[in-house]
């Protein structure tokens, strides 16, 4: 992003220049230049728009509830040796 004002210093010196010179540069690429400048534009707002409504979409859906509830999917772990060697013996 911060090589974007040194291109459009570059850009405008281009069409200055060109504008003085005459010649091919006024009578093609002066014109062309100005339609690539609008074309890129209206891209830039349309991406911007576009994008702007995906990331939303984007972040409802990412977004999923927490599973909530008492029971546990694992058995829980014997805390104390003695639990350990029960368990163990259990086996």
């Amino acid at each position: 992003m911060w090589l974007a004002f040194p291109f459009f210093v570059a850009i405008i010196f281009m069409l200055v220049g060109g504008i003085f010179l005459g010649g091919l540069f006024t009578i093609v690429l002066v014109p062309l230049a100005f339609v690539v400048a609008v074309s890129a534009v209206g891209y830039l707002m349309w991406a911007r728009a576009a994008g702007a409504s995906a990331t939303i979409d984007e972040q409802r859906t990412a977004q999923k509830p927490l599973p909530h509830g008492a029971h546990r999917t694992s058995p829980v772990a014997p805390a104390t040796p003695d639990q350990l060697i029960d368990a163990r013996q259990g086996q």
